[in-house]
């Protein structure tokens, strides 16, 4: 997030002002998530509506770590959620991902209702981003029919409406990306079943080591 601030021009005199700066982040293994909220509406202050969304669409695969690894198991392109549902605690224990399929339509459920500005953020950020990785999974422009926020609107839509390429609603029920069930059965472009088992035991080896860790809290 830093990084792409830096992309967009903020100065350094405000980097200098953040609670968190680069060099400090190299020294802790992650951020508290009140600070991390916090630094979003610090960005979206200095850089504009539309910075988390900006954000979510510069995010690779492999910046997720584990969580990228599990995703490459993927043959479809459902699974991706699906995974996100089951091993998202690898990155952060602040999400809850639901996926709730029908004939037609499904939604992608992000259970973090938004009880501060920078958690509606970064459930912008989130989705953002996770249309970029189901386009870059499926090599397609796959995108979302209907998405939904339970915060505020932002002063600005046109990132969001750029982003997501779908109506976009604030202050609804849920937090929630619909797509078409069709297109979340399209095949992954790597899809490779002689290696899935593979790469799905390494991501069951990093989830025990979690959990080891965990237990020695």
């Amino acid at each position: 997030m830093l990084r792409y601030a830096k992309v967009e021009g903020l100065a350094a005199e405000h980097f200098a002002a953040l609670a968190w700066t680069e060099d400090k982040l190299r020294t802790v293994p992650a951020v508290p998530a009140a600070d991390f909220f916090a630094l979003h509406e610090q960005l979206d202050d200095l850089l504009g509506p539309g910075f988390a969304v900006r954000v979510g669409q510069q995010m690779k695969i492999d910046d997720y770590g584990v969580l990228g690894l599990s995703w490459r198991t993927c043959l479809q392109a459902k699974e991706i959620f699906e995974r996100s549902e089951r091993y998202f605690k690898l990155l952060s224990d602040t999400y809850v991902f639901k996926v709730v399929s029908a004939a037609e339509e499904s939604k992608i459920l992000l259970l973090r209702p938004p009880y501060r500005r920078g958690l509606g953020l970064s459930n912008e950020a989130t989705f953002s981003a996770s249309v970029v990785v189901l386009q870059a999974m499926t090599e397609t422009n796959i995108s979302p029919i209907r998405a939904d926020f339970q915060h505020t609107a932002p002063s600005d839509l046109s990132h969001h409406d750029a982003t997501f390429q779908c109506p976009v609603f604030f202050e609804q029920a849920e937090n929630a990306l619909t797509y078409r069930t069709a297109d979340l059965l399209l095949p992954t472009a790597k899809a490779d079943a002689s290696i899935n088992q593979f790469l799905l035991a390494k991501v069951a080896e990093a989830t025990a080591e979690l959990a080891v860790g965990e237990s020695g809290l």
